[in-house]
């Protein structure tokens, strides 16, 4: 079952020419920016241009290879990835202090790592956290893959007019984790 509609357009300003009232299309969005803006976040996107004008050499730059989330759940939050069909390449026990799970069994391999770091202390509840978006194969077929094993994703599989296909599910602490697939034909693309 779903549980909201979701945004269609871009959630943030994308250029400076864009009013915040029209850009930020959801109350949750709205929320996140200014949570962001009151823990000194920057969470607008700017525009390319303004980007493309720092001087700076990027083709030393390859991708993203992991990321790393706070937990005080090990256990719920190893089965939340595991759910979504990660495999577990580190830890992943419930009194692990640090768990692993990469998008094949091979983790010298693997092009995305998701980290699970123990932290008893950690409150999901408070401020600062955005969004964190991971390319799939098959939006469609994962949604199906996280209402079969009992997940909730917060809607289903829309087409953004940014040109991603896309859902957005909350893991146990709360991370907000946004599926999705380029839309080939859009012009972001082209």
């Amino acid at each position: 079952m779903t549980t909201s509609t979701p945004p269609t357009s871009h959630p943030f300003p994308i250029s400076s020419t864009t009013s915040s009232s029209s850009s930020i299309s959801s109350s949750r969005s709205r929320s996140l920016a200014i949570r962001g803006i009151r823990n000194g976040l920057h969470t607008a996107a700017v525009d390319a241009d303004v980007i493309n004008k720092v001087d700076g050499d990027d083709s030393l730059w390859d991708s993203i290879n992991a990321l790393t989330l706070f937990t005080n759940d090990m256990e719920a939050s190893c089965l939340f990835y595991k759910k979504l069909g990660l495999h577990c390449t580190f830890g992943g026990k419930p009194d692990s202090m640090f768990s692993t799970f990469s998008n094949n069994g091979e983790s010298n391999n693997a092009t995305l790592h998701i980290n699970l770091e123990l932290n008893k202390d950690y409150n999901k509840d408070s401020p600062g956290w955005g969004r964190c978006v991971f390319h799939v194969k098959d939006v469609d077929a994962l949604y199906e893959k996280a209402m079969n094993a009992g997940l909730q994703p917060e809607f289903e599989p829309t087409d953004a007019n940014w040109g991603e296909r896309y859902f957005q599910i909350l893991d146990p602490m709360g991370h907000e984790i946004s599926l999705a697939k380029r839309i080939e034909d859009h012009p972001r693309w082209n």
